[in-house]
């Protein structure tokens, strides 16, 4: 853990999260050192383990995802649309479904995480899927909702 063995206080911590974070273009460790009001070196370890932790992090996400609608969960369907949308030999992950064996008839590589008894929000594999699904959600509903078209309704 970045924070662990530190004498440094939390709220110290979470401001520099905070600053790090929010700071667009990057923050230097001596606009940190200004802003927390520590040392030169203090500010320097605290940037460059939360960067270093961000980074791992970061690494961890898909390069890609794409969204699309299924004509159904079938192993034909599954196919065919990775034919359409997937590069031969890409990796491919999901929940043990048996139509996505679809994805090796395709040329692609295919791992299935079982869910079994748990919720796929209870394994730390699917967190990505989820972000991707809550971010996509809105968009969605915005393109099939009727209030997206433009108003028909009379001016006064």
């Amino acid at each position: 853990m970045v924070m662990d063995s530190t004498k440094l206080p939390l709220p110290t911590w979470f401001l520099a999260i905070f600053l790090i974070s929010q700071h667009k273009t990057g923050l230097s460790s001596l606009a940190l050192m200004c802003q927390l009001g520590t040392s030169y070196r203090t500010a320097w370890l605290i940037h460059h383990q939360l960067m270093a932790t961000m980074a791992e992090h970061d690494s961890q996400h898909p390069l890609r995802v794409k969204i699309s609608p299924l004509v159904s969960f079938t192993r034909e369907a599954i196919t065919h649309w990775a034919r359409h949308n997937l590069l031969p030999g890409c990796d491919v992950r999901s929940d043990g479904l048996h139509c996505f064996a679809g994805v090796i008839d395709a040329g692609c590589t295919h791992a299935d995480i079982v869910v079994g008894e748990r919720k796929p929000r209870e394994l730390p594999q699917f967190i990505w899927i989820r972000t991707a699904l809550a971010t996509s959600k809105p968009w969605s509903m915005a393109r099939t909702s009727p209030s997206s078209s433009p108003s028909t309704s009379p001016t006064t």
